[in-house]
């Protein structure tokens, strides 16, 4: 419990950093790191709640509606999620 918390923590603060980086400071490298971080976590976590991963995805199609995801690091930390999570998300139906 203590660790799916902090998992949501850290994802949801490198997920502002990342987006920090590359809207006010325009650091890419800094945007793409922190945006790898954030997936990192929201990876963990997802590893251990099918709870998560429905939470993440919702907030990425939610984001992707709203043509939010609209910079290098989003697209990067997208795929990697989408990537990673797609077998969770579609074992859950089958």
């Amino acid at each position: 419990m203590l660790f799916d918390a902090l998992c949501y923590a850290l994802s949801g603060f490198f997920m502002k950093f990342s987006d920090e980086a590359m809207d006010t400071k325009n650091n890419k490298v800094l945007a793409i790191i922190t945006g790898l971080l954030c997936v990192f976590f929201t990876v963990l976590v997802c590893a251990t709640s099918m709870d998560a991963v429905f939470i993440f995805v919702s907030i990425l199609i939610g984001t992707a509606l709203a043509k939010k995801v609209d910079s290098i690091n989003h697209i990067i930390s997208a795929i990697i999620f989408i990537v990673y999570n797609s077998t969770s998300v579609l074992g859950y139906f089958t």
